[in-house]
This record gives C-alpha cells, sequence and structure tokens, in this order.
C-alpha cells in the first residue's frame, strides 16, 4: 500500500517490514510504501509478476471501504495473487 497524509497533516503507521513495530511519519510531502500484507513479493520488483494465461481471470479481491472525514479508505486482499488456475489441474 502506498499512502500520503492529507494535506497539512501527518499520521505514524508500523507494518511488518518495521524492525519491533517502529512506526514511520506518513506526510503530505509524498508516497510513503506499506506491506500491510507481510507478503515478500507484494510490490517487490522482479518477484510476484504473474502472467495469467487461463481460461478465466483471477477471482475478485475481498474489498473493504472505510468512510472518513472527506476521505474514503480502500483495503483489498490478494487472493488473485495466490489462487492457482483451476484449468492447470
Amino acid at each position: 500500500m502506498c499512502d500520503k497524509a492529507a494535506p497539512g497533516t501527518s499520521y505514524d503507521l508500523a507494518d511488518c517490514r518495521d524492525p519491533d513495530g517502529v512506526s514511520r511519519t506518513v506526510t503530505d510531502d509524498g508516497f510513503t510504501w506499506f506491506d500491510l500484507d507481510c507478503n515478500y513479493c507484494t510490490g517487490t520488483v522482479g518477484f510476484g509478476q504473474r502472467r495469467w494465461l487461463a481460461a478465466a481471470p483471477p477471482p475478485n479481491p475481498h474489498t473493504r471501504l472505510t468512510p472518513g472525514d472527506r476521505q474514503i479508505t480502500i483495503e483489498w486482499d490478494n487472493r488473485s495473487e495466490y489462487t492457482p488456475d483451476p484449468s492447470s489441474g
């Protein structure tokens, strides 16, 4: 997940890559990458790049929308990355 704080704000967030749960400050200056699903391959260049050659597309992710003050947080899982192609036997 890449995140950027609302203009003029900042907040702290940690993920499984941050040692001892030490959080990082997210500001409105730029985007900060977080590995919230704790999957090493997610977002790592050269890893986890699957090409789907299947009779059907991978399944849709489970999503969650959380409303906030003039914002919506969208979260989804990586189900399509680990679901096997049913036609591959």
